[in-house]
């Protein structure tokens, strides 16, 4: 999932907030250079779950960022490859089904607010 334009606002945010790369990258159960990849664009994928508990760190960027046109195209085809996914997991791993449906349905009530 390509969300460059988030990686820059995580670093706003995550400094008004008055958090460093290392605090937030703990809460969210990530390294420092992930992160700190991720604020400076020089990786531009960062996993759902990751940029949910972003979210819930940082208050609403998620929703925000989301809510722009272009990123709407990038989130249905988000679903639409985890969909596939799920479907196999049904299968192989009900628990990790689960896990991805919750997910997703986390960012949907975001983008619905």
């Amino acid at each position: 999932m390509n969300y460059a334009k988030v990686g820059p606002v995580i670093r706003e945010k995550r400094k008004e907030r008055g958090y460093t790369i290392e605090e937030l990258a703990s809460k969210v159960g990530v390294s420092r250079g992930y992160l700190a990849n991720f604020e400076t664009l020089k990786t531009k994928t960062i996993d759902m779950d990751v940029l949910v508990k972003l979210n819930a760190c940082l208050g609403g960027l998620v929703a925000a960022e989301m809510q722009e046109k272009d990123n709407h195209e990038t989130l249905a085809s988000y679903l639409d490859e985890q969909y596939i996914v799920i479907q196999e997991l049904i299968e192989e791993d009900p628990d990790q089904a689960r896990r991805v449906i919750t997910i997703i349905n986390n960012v949907l009530q975001a983008i619905k607010k």
